[in-house]
């Protein structure tokens, strides 16, 4: 699991490519089609990776405000103390 969140980028980056190409084969017959599919198929996949991508980064940018929020305060504390 650990491994899977270190290269979330690539995994999910791998399964969209994966979706882009196989959604157009099994869905549909006709060449012409396909191609057109293929094109729906990675505007949707390019707007729900930029979403989870959106959603990953705001949550990691939250944890790192709290986290050098709470530095602050124990560094504050420290000086507080010392003086």
């Amino acid at each position: 699991m650990n491994a899977l969140l270190r290269h979330l980028e690539l995994v999910l980056s791998a399964v969209g490519v994966l979706v882009i190409f196989v959604v157009p084969m099994v869905f549909f017959r006709q060449p012409t089609l396909r191609w057109e599919a293929a094109a729906v198929t990675a505007a949707a996949v390019g707007v729900i990776h930029g979403l989870i991508f959106y959603a990953v980064r705001r949550r990691q940018r939250l944890i790192r405000r709290d986290t050098i929020r709470e530095m602050q305060l124990v560094v504050d504390d420290i000086v507080r103390n010392q003086l």
